[in-house]
């Protein structure tokens, strides 16, 4: 059986490190994103743990990835 407070706070939004999808209070509002961190305009920084099972995360920003898709779009945008 679940005990009531860790069922109250595992569903506590008001603390949660999770992005929530909620339409009544204003969307955390996110400044830059460097490695697998996002940043958030008040300071914080969340580690972005969106990804699934079929999906591996390289991270914000690597400049591999981001030399390879300039080099593509110079050569051909739509391969």
């Amino acid at each position: 059986m679940i005990s009531a407070s860790i069922t109250a706070s595992s569903t506590n939004t008001e603390f949660s490190h999770v992005f929530h999808r909620r339409l009544d209070r204003e969307p955390l509002h996110a400044v830059r994103a460097e490695g697998n961190y996002i940043y958030l305009k008040d300071g914080r920084k969340l580690l972005d743990g969106g990804v699934s099972a079929a999906v591996t995360s390289i991270g914000y920003g690597d400049q591999r990835v981001i030399a390879g898709i300039v080099d593509q779009l110079q050569t051909v945008a739509f391969a």
